[in-house]
C-alpha cells in the first residue's frame, strides 16, 4: 500500500533518475571535469564549523579552544568561529563536538573579466523583438526609464 504522502511526480522523479544512473555510456568519475577556479585564499583565524545541531556544548568546546563564535545556526549545526591561536584548530577537533572544523576560504570561481563601457547605441528602447513576452519590463518600469535616458 502506498503512503498517500507519496505523489505521483515524485515516483516519475524516482524512476527517471534510476534510468539516468543505470545507463551505459556515461562519463566515467575520472573524465569528469571538476570546476577550476582563478584564485582561493585562506581567511586567517576564521574558521568554518559543522556539527549534528549546534548547542552550548559547540559554543563551550570553541570558547575552551580559544575562540569566539562570530556566528552560528542551531538546526543546521553550521557556525563559524575566530582564533588567532594556531592551535586553536587541533584542540577543537580534539573536543570532539563537531563534525568538521576547517580553515574558511574565500574562493572566486570564475576568473575576473575586464570591464568594459555601455555602448548606449545597442540599446533599443520599444524596439525589443520580446519586449511583450519580458513582464519584468514592466515590473520594473523599464520604459519609464528609458525615457528618462
Amino acid at each position: 500500500m502506498l503512503n498517500r504522502r507519496f505523489t505521483i511526480p515524485a515516483t516519475a522523479a524516482l524512476v527517471a533518475l534510476t534510468f539516468v544512473a543505470c545507463q551505459d555510456g556515461g562519463l566515467a568519475p575520472d573524465e569528469i571535469e571538476s570546476p577550476q577556479f582563478s584564485e582561493a585564499a585562506t581567511m586567517d583565524g576564521t574558521y568554518f564549523l559543522t556539527a549534528g545541531r549546534w548547542r552550548g556544548q559547540q559554543t563551550r568546546a570553541v570558547r575552551n579552544a580559544g575562540g569566539t563564535v562570530v556566528w552560528s545556526h542551531g538546526r543546521t549545526g553550521m557556525g563559524v568561529a575566530r582564533s588567532d591561536d594556531p592551535d586553536f584548530l587541533d584542540n577543537l577537533t580534539a573536543s570532539g563536538a563537531f563534525t568538521t572544523a576547517e580553515a574558511d576560504q574565500i574562493v572566486q570561481w570564475q576568473p575576473p573579466v575586464d570591464q568594459v563601457e555601455l555602448d548606449q547605441s545597442v540599446v533599443t528602447p520599444g524596439d525589443e523583438t520580446f519586449f511583450g513576452f519580458q513582464w519584468n519590463m514592466l515590473a520594473i518600469d523599464a520604459p519609464g526609464a528609458w525615457a528618462k535616458g
